[in-house]
């Protein structure tokens, strides 16, 4: 929390910017181990932990907010935003496994940009749960790297099943999502998607939480 840090603000349309100068100091990872919460009526920056932090660990966050793509997209958006080349864990990595994270950074990316919840139907609701879900599970797959995705990912993944079952449309879900899912939220993942996406947005901050709450009314 900096929030008693020096502050430079413009109250222009109640547009607010600060710069804070402990927050100012946290270098960024793709694979970050915080995220940020900007509280507009309080003026405070509150640093929230996203996964466990070694004592003496250097905590870093995710300059670009959202998930991007490939290790080449990441490197070019960084050098032309912020003048530097990343270095990160995820950025460091060769052969097979860059290769595989590139995969599935890309597939979560494209397919998150392709997808639309506005355009569910009867006729197209098994096989856009089963879209959702193999991006869900891709998520998961690189977990604390996708964080920010996932809450509301599992709020359309939710209410999507919920359609499902509501028009008792037949389904069978996919082998791999499946499996993936399974080891990560339990047997009856596809019971409790909803109270996974308010447990994550809890971790990321009360702005998350509130748009989640929202969503799943």
């Amino acid at each position: 929390d900096a929030g008693d840090e020096s502050l430079l603000y413009s109250t222009v349309d109640q547009d607010l910017t600060g710069v804070y100068k402990h927050f100012s100091r946290i270098n960024h990872s793709c694979n970050p181990s915080t995220v940020v919460e900007w509280e507009k009526e309080s003026l405070r920056m509150e640093v929230r932990a996203v996964r466990m932090i070694k004592k003496g660990e250097e905590l870093t966050g995710n300059y670009m907010g959202d998930l991007v793509g490939t290790r080449k997209e990441r490197l070019a958006m960084l050098e032309m935003n912020w003048y530097f080349q990343c270095g990160c864990e995820v950025c460091s990595l060769t052969g097979k496994e860059r290769k595989m994270n590139d995969k599935v950074r890309k597939f979560i990316v494209r397919q998150l940009e392709k997808l639309d919840p506005d355009l569910i139907r009867k006729t197209n609701l098994s096989t856009m749960l089963s879209e959702y879900l193999d991006v869900l599970a891709a998520c998961y797959s690189i977990e604390t790297e996708a964080m920010v995705e996932l809450p509301m990912l599992l709020c359309q993944c939710h209410m999507i099943y919920q359609a499902v079952k509501l028009m008792k449309v037949k389904w069978i879900c996919p082998d791999h999502p499946r499996k993936t899912l399974m080891e990560r939220l339990w047997e009856n993942f596809l019971e409790v998607l909803d109270r996974e996406a308010i447990a994550v947005a809890e971790v990321l901050g009360r702005s998350m939480v509130e748009e989640v709450r929202k969503m799943l009314e």
